[in-house]
């Protein structure tokens, strides 16, 4: 997925189906210079973390991002850039 708004984009993301999406990739990059958020709210939180680690927050620069793999209905976080989960 590559972020393109001009603006900040507050996208929502939900669980993978387990077993289903077992070892599915997401890649989330920025191309515009925003603080971005993604947020698995609705979800078990990324890393299963609950509402401790549901919004990953982008900083405002070009290039951050966020890979996620998908396991038993939870996405965990593989890698970030500039992401700050809250």
């Amino acid at each position: 997925v590559v972020i393109t708004k001009a603006g900040v984009a507050a996208l929502t993301l939900a669980d993978p189906t387990a077993t289903v999406d077992d070892y599915k990739t997401l890649r989330i990059i920025s191309v515009t210079a925003n603080a971005h958020t993604v947020s698995n709210a609705a979800g078990s939180g990324f890393n299963a973390g609950g509402a401790g680690s549901d919004i990953g927050t982008f900083g405002a620069a070009k290039g951050n991002n966020l890979v996620l793999v998908a396991y038993q209905g939870v996405w965990y976080v593989q890698s970030s850039v500039n992401v700050t989960l809250a």
